[in-house]
């Protein structure tokens, strides 16, 4: 499951931007949302 939560968040963020950011960042705690707050990162 881990697994599919990063994509869900990548398309989420590609989906919501700057709404997905935010909700990436507090996710990437959880490892969820890893990938998609490094990709947050360099566009923010």
């Amino acid at each position: 499951m881990e697994t599919n939560f990063p994509k869900v968040c990548d398309l989420f963020m590609k989906t919501m931007t700057k709404k997905a950011d935010s909700r990436c960042r507090p996710l990437s705690d959880l490892v969820f949302c890893d990938a998609a707050s490094a990709h947050s990162e360099t566009t923010a």
